[in-house]
């Protein structure tokens, strides 16, 4: 009721079910409510089987990432939404933002997905309820952007920033956080050699 949409809640087995189950759940839900789901949010994608039940993680995951696009495409859904971790040195990345190697769990995931989008934030930005996205990856679109959103963790609410806030933000902490990624980036930077004939 809070959101204003129809908002359907269902619990699959970690590691056993696959896209099938989910797909048979949405398919049951429309019927049954008479609704067009349109967006599915997969609590941890990362802990589905995939259809073909492979064992190891790698090609696991790399299946169920198609597997959801596939499903997504199939039953026209405008998004599926999920969550997984970043790696011990990603967390380092925390106050700037992350990078593709920092997602856990496999490469896969990265090649997949269509946007990854970090939760990110500086102490500073903690200790006055600030909460950042930074686009990580993102194949149809700019491959760098930001929102900043007001936080209270108690009504677990985020109001995206008004325009004079993110202007505020612009002005007084920008400049310095964008020099922090830059720093970020060139520090973990090869150097490579010159060639040529590159594709």
């Amino acid at each position: 009721k809070r959101i204003g949409v129809e908002f359907i809640v269902e619990r699959v087995a970690a590691m056993i079910s696959d896209c099938n189950e989910i797909k048979r759940i949405i398919l049951m839900e429309e019927k049954e409510l008479g609704i067009k789901i349109h967006v599915v949010v997969v609590d941890y994608a990362a802990k589905l089987a995939s259809v073909e039940k492979h064992k190891d993680d790698n090609d696991r995951l790399f299946n169920v990432y198609v597997e959801l696009q596939n499903m997504a495409s199939e039953l026209g859904l405008d998004a599926i939404w999920t969550a997984n971790h970043i790696t011990r040195e990603g967390a380092k990345h925390k106050d700037t933002r992350y990078e593709e190697n920092d997602i856990a769990s496999a490469i896969s995931i990265v090649r997949n997905a269509q946007a990854i989008i970090g939760l990110n934030s500086t102490q500073e930005e903690e200790d006055n309820d600030i909460q950042r996205m930074e686009i990580v990856v993102q194949r149809d679109g700019k491959p760098f952007g930001r929102a900043l959103f007001n936080l209270n963790v108690d009504n677990q609410r985020m109001n995206e920033f008004t325009r004079v806030q993110r202007e505020t933000y612009d002005k007084e902490y920008g400049a310095k956080l964008e020099e922090k990624i830059k720093k970020k980036v060139n520090t973990n930077a090869k150097e490579r050699p010159n060639t040529n004939g590159d594709i």
